[in-house]
C-alpha cells in the first residue's frame, strides 16, 4: 500500500517548483517609472507671480498602463488676494 504514495509525493514535488521556474524565466509585471510632462511657464511677468494663488484645472489621458499620455490646461482662475 505505501508504494502508491510516492508518485503523489513525486507530483507535489514537481508542482511546488513550477511557479519559481517561471518567475526565473521573466514571468512578472514590468514597472515602469511615471514620466513627466513640461509644460510652458504662464505668460506673466517673471516677478510679478510672487504670492498670486491660482486654481488651475487639469484634463489628464490615462493610458491602459496607468501612465499619463496627454494633460491639457482647462482653466486657470486667479484667486482674490486673502481667499483660501
Amino acid at each position: 500500500m505505501t508504494w502508491r504514495k510516492w508518485p503523489f509525493l513525486g507530483v507535489l514535488l514537481l508542482a511546488g517548483g513550477l511557479p519559481a521556474a517561471a518567475a526565473a524565466h521573466g514571468d512578472h509585471a514590468e514597472v515602469t517609472p511615471p514620466t513627466a510632462i513640461s509644460q510652458p511657464k504662464p505668460s506673466w511677468p517673471e516677478g510679478s507671480d510672487q504670492g498670486r494663488e491660482v486654481r488651475v484645472t487639469l484634463f489628464l489621458t490615462v493610458d491602459q498602463e496607468g501612465r499619463v499620455s496627454d494633460a491639457k490646461l482647462a482653466s486657470a482662475t486667479e484667486l482674490p488676494s486673502g481667499s483660501g
